[in-house]
């Protein structure tokens, strides 16, 4: 799969399954295989034969969460968000809200691309709501908390508020610079590069304004290059009568005009 022969990676996992009909590392390899195909309805016939034999709550969360992805990759955010919802009511059956927390993430981040900011931040916020009531180790809550600080901040790119994606940056970075965890570090660099790349693109441009003649556009490179001689390159041209004195271009603006071959 990773050299892109994924004609054959299919034909290896399903030698797989034929030894071993519930080896669920093939269904996935063979339906992202699919998807890497442009394949996605076969991609969603093996994800759908896996939840088919899927013997616990684990192997129907991978079968809903590929099916899931490979809507993703077809753009469509509503059937991706339905087959993370089946897998927030297995998780909330089984009262494993550290899971139920996760799956929240998963569709801020759907919604978020999608563009849909607003529901995106909403269920960013359940993530920690729910994991805060979760029994799970205290790391795990703070880890979820300074990811809230990360999401924050992108969505208030997504909304184009750049100054509080940069005060919420900057907490992201104080937050995972006291821990040192490079996953973290890592998205700290992300942000930055997220919200430089936003100030260049809306960054206001300079009116339009008139656009000028050769001459004067000729003129103004040349005027920057202290030499007004070459602004008339290629033109013959008179000389001044009377030529400027103290000028350091004096020289040269009679070469030019007089041999505009040399300039």
């Amino acid at each position: 799969m990773k050299t892109g022969r994924f004609e054959d990676s299919i034909k290896m996992y399903q030698k797989a399954l034929a030894i071993d009909p519930n080896f669920v590392a093939s269904y996935v390899g063979i339906g992202n295989d699919y998807v890497f195909l442009g394949r996605p309805a076969e991609a969603r016939a093996t994800y759908a034969r896996l939840a088919a034999i899927a013997r616990n709550d684990g192997e129907k969360l991978q079968a809903h969460f590929w099916t899931a992805m490979s809507y993703v990759h077809e753009g469509a955010a509503d059937k991706a968000l339905a087959e993370l919802q089946s897998n927030a009511a297995i998780n909330q059956a089984s009262n494993d809200l550290g899971a139920l927390s996760g799956n929240y993430n998963q569709m801020g981040n759907i919604l978020l691309e999608a563009g849909r900011v607003d529901e995106a931040a909403a269920k960013f916020r359940d993530q920690v709501a729910t994991i805060d009531k979760a029994n799970v180790p205290a790391q795990v809550k703070e880890a979820t908390h300074r990811q809230q600080i990360f999401d924050e901040a992108r969505v208030a790119l997504a909304g184009n508020d750049l100054p509080t994606a940069k005060a919420r940056a900057a907490a992201y970075w104080t937050a995972v610079d006291a821990r040192k965890i490079p996953f973290e570090i890592r998205q700290s660099h992300e942000l930055a590069g997220r919200i430089a790349h936003s100030r260049e693109t809306t960054r206001p441009r300079p009116p339009s304004f008139a656009r000028p003649t050769s001459r004067i556009r000729a003129w103004s490179i040349c005027s920057r290059r202290r030499c007004r001689g070459r602004a008339m390159r290629g033109r013959p041209r008179t000389p001044p009568s009377t030529p400027r004195t103290g000028t350091r271009c004096q020289t040269r603006t009679a070469t030019c005009a007089a041999r505009p071959a040399r300039c």
